[in-house]
C-alpha cells in the first residue's frame, strides 16, 4: 500500500465494516461475489464513485483498499477515476 500511514482501531473497524457493506451491496445488486468477479467488482465501485460525494468517495476507497489487501491482494480497487461530477 502506498502511503500507509496509522490509523485508530475505530478507524480500523469503521473501514471493515464499510467495505463489507460495499461487497454485500455488490452481491445484491449484481448477484455476483466481488471475489469471482474481480474486474466487474472493481467497475461496478467506479460506477459508483460517480454518484456519490468526493468525500464518500474517498472514504470508499480508504475502506477498500486497506480491506483487499488483507483479505484479496490480487484485487485491488485502482485510483479514483478523474474528471467525475461534484456531487456535493
Amino acid at each position: 500500500m502506498k502511503g500507509t500511514k496509522q490509523i485508530s482501531p475505530k478507524t480500523k473497524v469503521a473501514y471493515t465494516r464499510e467495505a463489507e457493506r460495499l461487497r454485500r451491496r455488490f452481491t445484491r445488486e449484481t448477484g455476483q461475489e466481488p471475489e469471482a468477479d474481480c474486474t466487474a467488482f472493481l467497475a461496478w465501485m467506479d460506477t459508483l464513485y460517480a454518484t456519490v460525494k468526493p468525500r464518500t468517495r474517498r472514504r470508499y476507497h480508504a475502506a477498500l483498499t486497506r480491506y483487499q489487501a488483507k483479505h484479496h491482494p490480487n484485487c485491488l480497487p485502482g485510483p479514483i477515476p478523474k474528471g467525475l461530477p461534484d456531487r456535493k
